[in-house]
């Protein structure tokens, strides 16, 4: 054989640039990280948040201190006495949810590339997207069920007023999401009654929830500054009331929500809360147990009612 393994050798031992691929183990390892991150958290700030400090279930009622309008009485006249209208009850039921991370000893010490620990970090972000999942839940069966303080949905054409008498109020439209709809839903916002019956103002900035297909629609009624859909250049006027957020949550394509200015209890969707989200170490009493944390809450969610909100099945 005319060549020989010596000749690559500048010396006993000794590697050369022509040797080493061959020589050595040339694996590299190679990892990249995928982080449990929950992204698009846009519902929660439409949610009332009522931390509770005891108790399995909570009752929330609307108070109010709505009297009907004075009459035309002399003096000596009858006292045409009244009481306020009376509010609604709604009892919310808080539920344990927990998540738990546990590793040995062992398998900590093998973990090269920090898998374990991209776990338990994580389980924050998994409890804030269970969160976004649960009021998306309140929105896509918005039109749907009787879980209202008044045993109906949460958006309907005839919710009673508190006091029966005066007649009922509607956050409930339909149509596809475009100029004129949003303008009805608006109007229907701000024909809105309160207990009784008489005209409640809720208020804008007006903030419009829609599904990614909604993207551009929304997009060109509320931010360019001429008329959507028209040959003149006429004047947005919508551009200056309505902004936006999309929701990935959402399960219907076609329907769009429109809040309101309202506050506090006011929002009528609610968060009812024992526990917040807790990260806490299970101090497991095995020491070859390395990692055993926890993430627990107790909590719910849910409504009442909302004159908040406005509704729209999008057909």
């Amino acid at each position: 054989m005319a060549d020989s393994y010596d000749q690559f050798l500048a010396a006993a031992g000794t590697m050369t640039r022509e040797t080493w691929p061959d020589l050595i183990n040339k694996a590299i390892d190679v990892i990249w990280s995928q982080k449990n991150e929950a992204p698009n958290l846009v519902l929660g700030q439409f949610f009332d948040k009522q931390v509770k400090s005891a108790g399995r279930t909570h009752v929330i009622s609307s108070v109010t201190s709505h009297l009907q309008m004075p009459r035309e009485a002399e003096d000596l006249d009858p006292k045409p006495y009244v009481v306020a209208a009376p509010g609604r009850d709604k009892t919310f039921t808080v539920v344990n949810y927990q998540l738990a991370v546990r590793a040995t000893d062992t398998a900590f010490r093998m973990d090269r590339f920090d898998k374990i620990m991209y776990a338990v970090s994580g389980m924050l972000q998994s409890a804030k997207r269970f969160d976004e999942y649960h009021y998306a839940a309140v929105l896509n069966d918005a039109f749907t069920g009787t879980d209202g303080d008044d045993s109906l949905s949460l958006c309907n054409s005839s919710h009673p007023n508190e006091n029966r008498d005066t007649g009922t109020w509607d956050n409930s439209s339909t149509g596809a999401l475009s100029g004129p709809n949003l303008h009805a839903a608006i109007l229907l916002a701000d024909s809105m009654t309160d207990a009784q019956g008489d005209p409640n103002l809720t208020g804008g900035p007006y903030m419009l929830v829609i599904p990614k297909e909604l993207r551009q629609t929304a997009i060109e009624l509320t931010m360019t500054s001429d008329k959507p859909g028209t040959a003149l250049n006429d004047t947005n006027a919508l551009l200056t009331d309505v902004t936006w957020v999309k929701s990935n949550y959402l399960s219907s394509a076609v329907q769009y929500y429109l809040f309101c200015g309202l506050k506090g209890e006011e929002k009528g969707l609610h968060e009812v809360e024992l526990l917040g989200w807790d990260l806490s170490d299970n101090s497991p009493a095995n020491v070859d147990v390395k990692v055993d944390r926890r993430i627990k809450a107790i909590k719910t969610y849910g409504f009442t009612h909302s004159r908040n909100l406005i509704g729209s099945t999008g057909a």
